[in-house]
């Protein structure tokens, strides 16, 4: 099942994807460190 949102979160410094394998796996995709922890939570 495919999934495509797009969410606009204060405290990003640059765009962030978050993409979810067949196996329900998240992968994260980012510029910087900083923002890849932030999206991790």
């Amino acid at each position: 099942m495919a999934f495509a949102d797009t969410i606009h979160v204060p405290g990003l410094k640059q765009p962030v994807d978050i993409l979810t394998d067949k196996w329900g796996v998240p992968h994260i995709y980012a510029a910087n460190t900083a923002d890849a922890f932030f999206a991790q939570g």
